[in-house]
């Protein structure tokens, strides 16, 4: 019999075999700027289990590929981790990370790009159908990395009188680190 201390979950990974996942896992956090937003057309298709969204922001431009997607480029400085093909494990290693980018300067206002974070239920059953919509494989080269990078949640009112702050936090983005040939500036 299980107990809830060592209790977990099973969760369908429709790339391979189930995959237990402890209790206490939380998901995981995406930055979104284009068609993966809640109002976009893709959403719908390619994010699975999403609890929840928050404006959001990140330093980096926007570049137009040939097929007309957009591409976001961020500094290869502000990669603070590239997604390996284990989801816990790149959890556990994002998480390591939110003390250090709390204390990231995020002043200033040129050079930021506005979307979204997206909370996910669980890392492992969001990552297949955004990967493969993405092009993304781990240690492949393509268009699009998923790296962990300072994201700026924005404030959210959270009552008539109270407001919080924003805040930096460490999530998950589609980036490059430089210009796709045959891009162009947005």
């Amino acid at each position: 019999m299980e107990n809830e201390d060592n209790a977990q979950r099973s969760t369908a990974n429709p790339d391979g075999p189930h995959r237990a996942v402890p209790a206490e896992h939380d998901g995981t956090e995406l930055f979104v700027y284009g068609t993966l937003r809640h109002d976009q057309p893709e959403h719908a298709r390619f994010c699975r289990g999403v609890v929840g969204w928050s404006r959001a922001s990140l330093r980096g431009s926007l570049r137009r590929l040939p097929s007309g997607y957009l591409v976001l480029v961020v500094d290869p400085g502000a990669v603070l981790l590239h997604a390996t093909g284990d989801a816990l494990v790149d959890e556990t290693r994002r998480r390591a990370l939110a003390d250090s980018v709390r204390t990231l300067d995020s002043t200033g206002t040129s050079g930021w790009i506005e979307g979204e974070v997206l909370r996910f239920r669980d890392a492992a059953e969001a990552w297949p159908p955004l990967d493969r919509w993405e092009d993304f494989r781990p240690g492949v080269p393509g268009a699009y990395q998923r790296c962990v990078v300072p994201v700026r949640v924005n404030a959210d009112v959270t009552s008539a009188d109270q407001e919080t702050r924003a805040r930096m936090i460490a999530a998950w983005a589609y980036v490059a680190s430089g210009a796709p040939a045959g891009s162009v500036a947005v």
